[in-house]
């Protein structure tokens, strides 16, 4: 249905006069950071299902398109919206997700009218193109509206058709995470958003887009994304989510999600995993594995559909040896390329490595990954000998695979013979060092620092300062059972912010004039 409802300086100082059950604010009732004018004549439509109402204005500042293709006397816009919100919530009704709440579930009236989902059209003016608002909670459960660019002028979507499913599977998967819980940390909350919309539509750009922002940070633990505006990398965790949902089914996520309810962050992904009778720590080695096989170095066997699509993972060194010391961070994962000229190759540390795990893997002539060659726990002290190799590339990937109150900063040498001199160490199998246990146990266990908002190990030096336990702030982002993302207070809102605030400058792949999409 349709209904016209001119928004009027007195009909709004009226409405704001009256008592209500506290909640946060919507775009008609002027208590929202994006409202209607007072000059804006606003309409409503309902879905074809009736279970969402898009509101719209048809003059005024917020005016959406205006376009009747089928001539029915509506804008094609809200129908589209309308349209296409109904087929987000079937895919994730039939998918096992909770349905969004409504009004009445946590003591509002029916805010837009009826108990549909509401969806209001406003200009957002470059600062974002869709954000899910929460209107009130009850019993930790909560209910909320959708705001959505008007007109998409000036943003970067290949039509407005592609951005009405990006925005409307997004935001609608953070109304779904509202029925279960009233927050969540923000890289479990933008993130499992971010795998919904190729969930929703399988092979979306703008899952793969923001997938590169975590290959491009793979250093950084997973819950503990940069300080600053909801960051590239909390979207970018979506790659984990697919892997977990191609390795476990996608029926994982609504596990997740019911695991998130009542257990915290990463308390609620082992929880959730453990229940697929694996570990996070086996199912961490392949993942970090795994994304070795995107971009240049992808082969047919990789377990990503969209894998040659991907930027792929950098090194942080590459040549002939390889000698670095380096701060491995629980829940992350680094790379070296190793330039092999052939013949015996060698793997060794003087330090304590405890939990860290080490795999080299093979490429071809033409640079995509062949074989694993070997993968270990390196030992302190040990030189591990990888076999007689045959020249060519060589990666390096080293993870700390587990949940740890301390990083793990160990030196350590990789290549021929003569390349374990600088750790101290002679290129011979299993030669060992009489290491200096105290310098050792110093070196090798270090409470970690704050991560800086361009990622650990970065040519800033990290430095051993404030001890973090899993749970404490870093960064301005919590982690673990953090609260900076997805939240439910009053008046809460989780917005997608546009590419010059979420994505690194080289990207800038969202909502721009002039770029492709999809």
């Amino acid at each position: 249905m349709s209904a016209r409802r001119p928004v009027r300086g007195a009909a709004l100082c009226a409405a704001l006069l009256l008592p209500t059950l506290a909640h946060a604010g919507r775009p008609d009732s002027g208590g929202d950071l994006h409202n209607f004018g007072l000059t804006d004549v606003v309409e409503s439509l309902d879905s074809p299902s009736g279970r969402v109402r898009v509101h719209y204005s048809v003059q005024g500042p917020n005016v959406t398109l205006m376009a009747d293709a089928d001539g029915n006397g509506l804008p094609d816009m809200p129908e589209l919206v309308a349209s296409t919100a109904d087929d987000v919530l079937d895919a994730y009704a039939a998918g096992g997700f909770r349905a969004p709440l409504a009004e009445s579930a946590v003591g509002l009236g029916p805010l837009g009218g009826s108990d549909a989902f509401d969806f209001y059209l406003v200009d957002f003016a470059g600062g974002a193109d869709g954000l899910f608002s929460n209107d009130a909670c009850r019993h930790g459960l909560c209910a909320g509206h959708m705001l959505v660019e008007n007109d998409f002028a000036g943003y970067g979507y290949a039509s407005i058709e592609s951005a009405v499913r990006v925005l409307a599977s997004h935001e609608m998967f953070h109304a779904v995470q509202a029925a279960y819980r009233d927050e969540l940390p923000v890289w479990l909350s933008e993130g499992t958003a971010e795998w919904a919309e190729d969930f929703f539509q399988p092979g979306i750009q703008d899952f793969q887009n923001f997938a590169n922002s975590y290959l491009t940070d793979s250093d950084r633990p997973i819950d503990r994304p940069p300080v600053g505006p909801i960051p590239s990398f909390a979207y970018g965790t979506c790659l984990f989510w697919k892997y977990l949902t191609l390795r476990l089914g996608d029926d994982f996520l609504p596990t997740l999600l019911e695991h998130a309810a009542t257990e915290d962050g990463l308390d609620a992904v082992e929880a959730a995993i453990a229940a697929r009778d694996t570990t996070l720590r086996d199912l961490w080695v392949d993942f970090t594995a795994e994304n070795l096989n995107t971009g240049p170095r992808y082969n047919d066997a990789a377990l990503y559909p969209f894998a040659r699509h991907l930027n792929g993972l950098s090194a942080q060194d590459r040549g002939p040896a390889i000698h670095a010391d380096h701060r491995f961070y629980p829940l992350a994962a680094a790379y070296w390329a190793l330039v092999h000229p052939g013949g015996p190759a060698f793997f060794g540390t003087p330090d304590v490595a405890t939990d860290l795990v080490v795999s080299l893997h093979a490429l071809n002539d033409t640079g995509h990954l062949t074989d694993t060659v070997t993968t270990f726990e390196p030992v302190q002290g040990e030189v591990r000998a990888l076999g007689e190799l045959p020249a060519g590339t060589y990666w390096l990937r080293g993870t700390y695979p587990i949940r740890a109150s301390q990083s793990r900063k160990i030196e350590f040498c990789l290549g021929g013979a003569d390349a374990m001199t600088p750790c101290g160490l002679s290129g011979t199998p299993d030669a060992a060092v009489a290491a200096d246990a105290a310098v050792a146990a110093e070196d090798a266990a270090v409470p970690d620092a704050d991560i800086d908002a361009a990622g650990p190990e970065t040519d800033a030096a990290v430095a051993d300062a404030a001890p973090w336990d899993g749970s404490t702030e870093i960064d301005g982002a919590t982690s673990e059972s953090g609260k900076s993302g997805g939240g439910c207070a009053v008046g809460h809102a989780s917005a997608r912010t546009p590419a010059l605030l979420a994505l690194p400058l080289l990207l800038l792949l969202r909502r721009r004039r002039g770029q492709n999409r999809q």
